[in-house]
């Protein structure tokens, strides 16, 4: 989930499953999902707290009763941010006091994706035909988050990224995903 809240005051909330991902984390394909108990989860701990900011959680649901459990949380903005429209009018909830009438909410059923990363990490993970058209047609129907014909840059730098962290793995023995985050994560050192 991704949540902006003010004085402990939920103003936008957007719910998406990772169902295709990098790695062993990074969602790379989005779609708005309603689940009233998450909001509700998210609702109460920033109230709870009284918190103003960007949060995001992660949760578990149990297959033993179907409740969902937050795993972790993160006071910083992650990819649910695509899911808002631009008649959403998200910024307007980093305005100190702004008054909304009530919690914007991601359209359920909208979608985005990085198409890059579906087509570098997961198609490499399908396991039958019905996979990979499952998978096709997220892409196709999904908005790429990075393509923007009006600024071509970030969508052409990404292919000079994934060719930089390609080398790296091959020159340290390691994967394209490791190489992506060799140089910030905890290696027990």
């Amino acid at each position: 989930s991704y949540s902006v809240a003010q004085d402990g005051k939920v103003l936008a909330s957007s719910i998406y499953p990772s169902v295709y991902f990098a790695g062993q984390g990074g969602t790379v394909h989005f779609e708005s999902v309603n689940i009233p108990e998450i909001y509700l989860i998210i609702e109460k701990i920033v109230a709870e707290l009284n918190y103003t900011g960007q949060i995001s959680f992660d949760f578990i649901r149990s297959d033993i009763d179907g409740t969902y459990y937050p795993i972790e949380c993160n006071p910083r903005s992650t990819s649910g941010v695509h899911l808002f429209l631009p008649e959403d009018h998200l910024p307007s909830t980093f305005i100190k006091n702004v008054n909304l009438d009530k919690t914007i909410k991601a359209k359920v059923g909208n979608t985005k994706t990085v198409t890059l990363a579906m087509l570098v990490f997961c198609v490499p993970k399908v396991k039958s035909i019905e996979q990979g058209k499952q998978l096709f047609k997220r892409i196709l129907k999904s908005e790429d988050v990075v393509f923007n014909i009006k600024d071509l840059k970030p969508f052409i730098y990404q292919f000079i990224s994934l060719s930089h962290y390609a080398s790296e793995g091959k020159k340290n023995n390691m994967s394209i995903m490791s190489a992506t985050t060799t140089d910030i994560e905890w290696n027990g050192d």
